[in-house]
């Protein structure tokens, strides 16, 4: 009864931040979409961050199935790692193995669809939205087979490897 509550709460917290954070649509959902995916991971605060999760969760069930491909594609071009940190971090590390340039290093290497999945989990419905998400990327590749869709399809694949070695606290990789 206590897990309804919170949960409840949660979700008044998100519906508000909502209401104060005003997202003017631009009418095209996949533009919604990815401008909202983008605010995401720029915001830092608990209630925005939840909210604007909670936002991509609904945008991403109101996106035509049609629109999955190009959503995916947009995930690879737009929300990889950040090619500058990156090369200055294999710079460090060719300069100088220790334990904390190769933290560096792994950190820079990692894609910011990671930390996107990770935040739409945590929102009201997120692990939900991700299970669809997967499915929805299956089935563009059975339409289209793209190496790059890999990508996406190894985070999901250590999402639910994640989720089974540590059940309640899922985590991506990418």
């Amino acid at each position: 009864m206590m897990a309804t509550g919170i949960k409840q709460w949660i979700q008044q917290v998100t519906d508000r931040a909502l209401e104060i954070l005003d997202l003017n649509s631009e009418g095209i959902p996949l533009d919604d979409l990815i401008s909202q995916c983008h605010a995401v991971l720029s915001r830092r605060g608990e209630a925005t961050g939840l909210a604007l999760a909670g936002s991509v969760v609904g945008s991403w069930q109101a996106l035509e199935s049609d629109q999955h491909l190009s959503f995916f594609k947009a995930l690879i071009v737009e929300f990889g790692p950040d090619q500058e940190r990156l090369e200055q971090a294999i710079a460090d590390y060719q300069k100088n193995v220790d334990d904390v340039i190769v933290m560096r290093l792994h950190q820079a290497a990692e894609a910011k669809r990671q930390e996107l999945f990770r935040r739409i989990n945590a929102a009201p419905n997120g692990l939900q939205t991700l299970i669809l998400m997967r499915e929805a990327l299956r089935h563009c590749w059975i339409l289209r087979p793209c190496h790059r869709l890999l990508l996406i399809r190894r985070c999901f694949i250590r999402l639910i490897i994640a989720n089974r070695v540590l059940p309640g606290s899922v985590s991506v990789i990418c």
